[in-house]
């Protein structure tokens, strides 16, 4: 049992636990050798299945490339130990575009909200940078300053609107993240699915 203990675990804290169980279970068997394959039961089925895998079907379940860079960011960003030239070498992933993003896209909505029925103060807004949302943003004000009724007004085209949506899923998970000091914290963080737009992650804004 000591050599058991002595054994490394599985970095992932769920493995670990089951493997802790393991040594438990077979420690309270004693000699029993029925009872020590029992409790062997979940890591000699674990052992057939890595054996089974080939390198080609292995592949298949690498993570997405966005993912392994998070990972790196992670690890680069806690060996920099709070230095900020070290930070900004740091590898970006892909979520601090859209960080920025959200930073510019957030007040130009709020300054919109504020303005209500009045189209003088939407047209001094600010607009996007990105060529392609300001012209997106100058055609929705084209289409607001033609209308005349509510009904037009609803029909106009709101290019912020989905932006904004995925804008306020990132700060909450950005905050939870933040928050977060250990593993199972970050696990239990709600999962932003617009990770899933990874190819498309700055939502039309075209840098």
């Amino acid at each position: 049992m000591d050599c058991l203990e002595n054994c490394p675990l599985p970095e992932c804290p769920k493995m670990a636990a089951k493997v802790k169980g393991i040594i438990q279970c077979s420690a309270k068997c004693g000699s029993d050798f029925a009872c020590r394959s029992a409790c062997n039961v979940p890591v000699t089925k674990f052992v057939e299945m890595c054996s089974n895998f080939h390198k080609t079907e292995f592949e298949h379940f690498k993570p997405p490339p966005g993912h392994v860079l998070v990972s790196k960011f992670r690890a680069c960003h806690d060996g920099c130990a709070g230095d900020a030239e070290c930070i900004q070498k740091c590898p970006k992933p892909f979520w601090m575009k859209f960080k920025k993003t959200c930073e510019e896209a957030i007040p130009i909505m709020e300054c919109h909200q504020k303005c209500g029925c009045d189209h003088a103060c939407h047209e001094n807004c600010p607009v996007p940078s990105c060529p392609h949302m300001k012209a997106q943003v100058e055609e929705s004000m084209r289409c607001h300053g033609q209308c005349q009724d509510r009904e037009c007004h609803h029909a106009c085209p709101k290019p912020m609107k989905a932006i904004l949506s995925k804008c306020q899923v990132f700060e909450k998970v950005q905050q939870c993240h933040g928050n977060c000091t250990d593993f199972n914290c970050h696990h239990e963080c709600p999962k932003a699915h617009l990770w899933h737009f990874l190819g498309h992650h700055d939502f039309g804004f075209h840098h």
